[in-house]
């Protein structure tokens, strides 16, 4: 399935693909919410629906002890800056990631939680595509939450 989305947290707009490919996505995929797949079970190509998901269908409630500072000699020699996502794959091929909170001459505060961890989320998403299953692509084109976070007001 192809699809078009914004996506808003209070009136704000965390994510959207205007201007963007759409979103690439085989059901039953485990990198896409299973709450959003849920939503668009049985749409056809060129169908809208809007919907909001709650915390817990999302992406859970934000966790302070998701928020570590780690010795700076852990990381790779060179600079670091509040906002760098970081990721590290772990040896059961999963992804790590990462938002740097502070850097310190001996620290790094790391914040391990999803960017939209804690946060009611609301779609508006349109069916570009229904492909069969051996049309869609064996990937996801890569997260959006890879660029670094702008400052609030930036």
């Amino acid at each position: 399935m192809r699809a078009a989305y914004t996506v808003w947290s209070d009136e704000t707009i965390v994510e959207t693909t205007q201007g963007r490919p759409p979103l690439y996505y085989r059901h039953g995929d485990p990198r896409v919410l299973p709450a959003f797949q849920k939503k668009l079970e049985g749409m056809r190509e060129g169908e809208e629906t809007e919907f909001t998901l709650e915390t817990h269908e999302a992406y859970g409630p934000w966790k302070a002890e998701a928020v570590v500072d780690i010795p700076r000699d852990q990381f790779p020699a060179g600079p670091m800056k509040a906002g760098m996502i970081l990721h590290e794959e772990l040896p059961d091929g999963t992804l790590k990631i990462g938002r740097v909170e502070e850097v310190g001459a001996a620290s790094v505060r790391m914040n391990f939680n999803h960017p939209m961890a804690g946060k009611t989320l609301r779609y508006k998403v349109r069916i570009v595509s229904v492909m069969a299953g051996t049309d869609v692509p064996p990937f996801m084109p890569a997260m959006r939450f890879e660029k670094e976070t702008p400052e609030p007001g930036a």
